[in-house]
């Protein structure tokens, strides 16, 4: 009865995840994948992005994907580098509505000026059913499924992943980018910028409130703490538990990257990320 249990218990997971699969269309399929290059950089925000861009002549013939607000704060390093591929999955960086409710118009604004002067061929990677309005002819939609699936067996779970009809659970924009290289047929994967450290930086005040300091590479001094919690809002547990969910997602896109032997190095040799190889290429001493 225990087996027959499990098999029922699967083919429910299953078909709800089907229903749900529909419903997350909104009208448009995901992107079908096929293969769009052989070598790509994801270049995170993380404090180690200068690696890459004090190091870039080693990765020529890589194709460059970039994130979030990336191309505003680093206008000067976009256009020089003329990167293939944008990621975002952000609501606040693709709705104006949402970026003004959440006091992130400048930065939605600030990126459409970037992307309005793009002349070469670029992709953006996004969630399905996020309407980035874009008026740049040279500027193309890549979608990714957003669908869960991690209660499915992993060989379903990987057949669905490589059809882009599933995604893996994360709090990331890093994810979905990696995701999207495995599955669009990258077989060379460097990371840098990758480092999530930023929990390390975790502090309470006086009144038990809970602040983040998070750094990123475009920052040009250490930011001020920021409150991530107010009034019983969320708890410490609630917060390591969006890391827990981001490091084990690293884990399922290396499991889903060599199922079909896409080899990813992490060049920052401090990141926290410990699912991926790591390259002391650019450790000093």
């Amino acid at each position: 009865m225990g087996l027959i249990n499990a098999l029922i218990s699967m083919n429910e997971s299953y078909n709800t995840f089907v229903a749900n699969m529909q419903n997350m269309y909104h009208g448009v399929k995901p992107t079908k994948p096929k293969i769009m290059g052989d070598k790509i950089v994801i270049l995170g925000n993380g404090p180690s992005q200068d690696l890459f861009l004090e190091n870039r002549n080693d990765f020529l013939g890589y194709d460059v994907l970039c994130m979030n607000s990336f191309p505003q704060y680093n206008e000067k390093d976009f256009f020089s580098i003329k990167p293939k591929f944008y990621c975002a999955v952000d609501s606040m960086l693709t709705n104006e509505d949402i970026a003004r409710k959440t006091e992130r118009l400048d930065e939605y604004i600030g990126i459409r000026k970037v992307f309005d002067k793009v002349d070469w061929k670029m992709f953006i990677v996004t969630w399905n059913g996020l309407d980035f309005q874009i008026n740049n002819s040279n500027i193309n939609i890549i979608t990714i499924n957003r669908n869960i699936c991690m209660n499915l067996p992993d060989k379903r779970r990987k057949k669905l992943y490589l059809k882009n009809q599933a995604m893996i659970v994360t709090e990331s924009v890093a994810v979905p980018s990696i995701f999207f290289s495995i599955v669009f047929g990258f077989k060379e994967v460097a990371l840098f910028g990758v480092d999530h450290d930023d929990f390390k930086e975790i502090k309470f005040d006086d009144s038990n409130e809970l602040f983040i300091n998070t750094w990123h590479a475009y920052d040009k001094e250490k930011p001020d703490c920021c409150k991530i919690r107010g009034g019983g809002e969320y708890f410490i547990y609630e917060v390591f538990e969006g890391y827990m969910k981001t490091f084990k997602a690293y884990v399922e896109c290396r499991k889903l990257a060599d199922s079909v032997t896409c080899h990813i190095v992490n060049y920052n040799y401090n990141s926290y990320v410990d699912a991926f190889e790591k390259s002391r290429k650019y450790v000093e001493g």
